[in-house]
């Protein structure tokens, strides 16, 4: 991003590749996808990179990936995809952790937990993690049940794919 607008790159498309020194620029033609309403702190592709989700200025707003349509938004100061692109989770606030399936809230199962412990972030994938002062937490998006608790300060949360 630059400001609100939107860009975007192909790395394929860089015919000499010889050529390039580590640490150089790479020369990379950029064209503008469109503009997002929001100044993003971070953006996440969806697992299957159909969707973008823009987070920053206490908002998510999530766009189709080649037509830059708004697809969804709301308040939020984290955002998770599931690994299925169709779930998601946004943590607003630090307590208020929503699940959302199909771009619907979904209700019932609630994270267990959830509300418990003030968090700081949430990451997505096979489980969705959450990461608050001196814990992190993984949930199953299906059932809701913690998986794991651990005591631990984290930065970054990962919760890959077997």
């Amino acid at each position: 991003t630059r400001n609100n607008e939107v860009l975007s790159g192909n790395l394929q498309t860089i015919q000499d590749t010889s050529t390039l020194a580590d640490g150089n620029r790479i020369p990379l033609a950029i064209k503008e996808l469109g503009s997002t309403e929001v100044f993003a702190s971070t953006i996440t592709h969806s697992p299957n990179g159909r969707f973008v989700t823009v987070v920053g200025d206490g908002e998510y707003i999530v766009y189709t990936a080649l037509a830059w349509r708004n697809k969804a938004f709301g308040n939020g100061s984290s955002f998770a995809w599931a690994g299925d692109s169709n779930t998601y989770a946004v943590l607003e606030g630090r307590t208020k952790l929503r699940v959302y399936k199909g771009f619907k809230e979904r209700t019932t199962p609630a994270m267990r937990g959830a509300g418990s412990w003030a968090l700081d972030a949430v990451h997505g994938g096979t489980l969705l993690g959450a990461r608050g002062s001196g814990t992190v937490v993984f949930w199953d998006w299906t059932t809701g049940e913690i998986v794991r608790r651990i005591d631990a300060d984290a930065k970054n949360v990962s919760c890959i794919s077997f």
